[in-house]
């Protein structure tokens, strides 16, 4: 009995194993909102089996992006870039002059960006939170933006206030499994 169970319990490891492995991350560029909303990169990579160079979000200034791919160079302007997929598993919209990493797309995107260079007397500064409604332009999450981008809707104004008394439109709803604001913006038809 002890052998038999034994032998279910490495099975069912092995089973989770096999399929940890099977799982891939790739990166690579989205050129456009819709290659980004379907999943498909230019210059894409399998990360355990090869590797490429995207030049890390915010060591550039200028208006060019530029791919190292397959050992070619490849140079586009940053503005025919709709965001990019590193290794790590994040995706990031390329917006003007600056990268701002997805941190959920649903009725809005939201994105979020880190003040490296601030710091706090007692540590760095919380990321700065931002959002779009699709791939339109990106403004700071704020009721008054949020209220500007949906301003026919006035169901949705009253329920921001509603839900956001003192309480920050960057919190996660653990049981939704998503943005607080993303799941107010879902329940009024947005």
């Amino acid at each position: 009995m002890i052998k038999l169970i034994k032998t279910i319990i490495f099975t069912i490891l092995m089973a989770i194993g096999q399929a940890g492995m099977s799982q891939s991350v790739t990166s690579g560029i989205y050129m456009t909102f819709e290659d980004y909303l379907n999943g498909e990169m230019e210059y894409a990579i399998n990360c355990s089996e090869e590797s490429h160079k995207i030049r890390p979000h915010g060591t550039w200034k200028g208006d060019k992006f530029i791919v190292v791919h397959r050992g070619e160079k490849f140079t586009h302007d940053r503005s025919e870039i709709f965001g990019y997929r590193g290794c790590d598993g994040k995706d990031w919209r390329v917006h003007g002059k600056d990268d701002y990493q997805i941190a959920e797309s649903r009725s809005i995107i939201i994105y979020k960006k880190d003040e490296e260079e601030l710091h706090f007397d007692d540590g760095p500064i919380p990321p700065t939170y931002y959002f779009s409604v699709n791939n339109g332009h990106i403004l700071r999450l704020t009721k008054m933006n949020l209220k500007k981008a949906f301003a026919d809707d006035h169901d949705l104004h009253d329920k921001l206030d509603e839900t956001f008394i003192g309480e920050d439109l960057t919190s996660y709803d653990k049981y939704h499994k998503m943005y607080k604001v993303n799941r107010v913006l879902a329940i009024t038809g947005n």
